[in-house]
């Protein structure tokens, strides 16, 4: 059983996907009803405000994030566990993201630009921290020797790939 990584930004990262999936599906269900959303009145008296208060509200998560991001990372005995828990939390941030983040915003009307920039930004945000973390779990991979060209070291990543899952590591 995985035990909850409670970092302030991890919590963040993760309302900020659900938030931004969340969106993206009530973006999906007003497609449906397309001929009442897109007449005129009703796009600039509700679907406006509504973005407006999306990017808002997506800045601010930004802004938020930016806040709570530690870009140096120890791996210790006592946290590597806690860390690798972050890692992997952040990389399902990461995937659910990933055809948000990719968006080209020149093929995007002009009323999802403001939005996509801000979720494009809080993409990158994940990706500095998931990168610093990951280096210095990589910095844990043994360097094969010469002498041992029989012999491959295993990585961490296969490693943790590999744990018994049943019962939580003290380290």
């Amino acid at each position: 059983m995985q035990a909850p990584f409670s970092t302030s930004f991890v919590q963040q990262s993760q309302a900020a996907v659900q938030v931004i999936l969340g969106a993206q599906a009530i973006y999906r269900g007003l497609g449906r009803f397309a001929d009442a959303v897109r007449t005129t009145a009703v796009f600039v008296l509700l679907g406006l405000p509504a973005i407006a208060a999306l990017w808002l509200l997506l800045r601010w998560i930004r802004h938020q994030l930016a806040r709570s991001l530690q870009t140096g990372v120890q791996v210790s005995f006592s946290n590597y566990a806690y860390l690798r828990g972050e890692y992997d939390a952040l990389d399902t941030n990461r995937q659910k993201l990933h055809k948000l983040e990719n968006l080209d915003l020149k093929k995007l009307p002009w009323w999802l630009r403001g939005i996509a920039f801000q979720i494009r930004k809080i993409g990158e945000l994940n990706k500095v921290r998931l990168q610093a973390i990951g280096k210095e779990l990589q910095a844990l991979d043994p360097k094969p020797l010469p002498a041992d060209a029989q012999l491959q070291p295993l990585t961490e990543a296969g490693l943790w790939q590999r744990r018994t899952k049943a019962y939580d590591y003290l380290a």
